[in-house]
């Protein structure tokens, strides 16, 4: 979904060399960037909260490395 919406803003996103940005924030959040553009986590359902707060987080991360580009 993130790729999808970046690559739609005008981001040249078809090499991979790209998202080392964006995998390197999804990693400091907790979360890894897939194959396929996915943001993926987990948490245990006793700290959903906290990676609740980790999701918003990124996404800040995210929408600051955007606007830097």
């Amino acid at each position: 979904m993130v790729l999808f919406a970046l690559r739609g803003l005008g981001y040249a996103l078809d090499d991979r060399r790209h998202w080392r940005g964006l995998e390197h924030l999804a990693q400091q959040h907790g979360f890894e960037l897939t194959d396929t553009g996915e943001l993926r986590g987990a948490a245990p359902e006793d700290r959903l909260a906290e990676c609740a707060g980790r999701i918003l987080q990124l996404f800040a991360a995210v929408t600051a490395w955007e606007a830097a580009a």
